[in-house]
This record gives C-alpha cells, structure tokens and sequence, in this order.
C-alpha cells in the first residue's frame, strides 16, 4: 500500500463500474479573505461557487 506500481486506472479501460458517494453538509460556501496585518477587501465575503 502506498507504492507507485506504475498502474493508471481508467475507466472503461480497467475499471467496469465505480460507486461514488459523496457528502455536503460541511462544504463552506462563503470566504473572508484576510490579508496581512488583517488587510480586508472591500466586499465583506465572497461566496465560493462548486
């Protein structure tokens, strides 16, 4: 585990089928963008789009 064999994995090519599941609840929407000494945009947040 953890070791390069040099494999790629594709799929279609060696994967058939693949199951993903995916969970949300605790994706941040919105940055405060704080700069050196505390510098801030003019805006207060900017809103983060996936």
């Amino acid at each position: 585990m953890g070791q390069d064999r040099g494999v790629v994995l594709s799929y279609g090519k060696n994967i058939i089928n693949i199951q993903a599941d995916e969970n949300w609840s605790e994706v941040v929407t919105k940055l405060l963008p704080v700069g050196k000494d505390g510098l801030l945009l003019p805006e207060t947040y900017h809103q983060v789009i996936r």
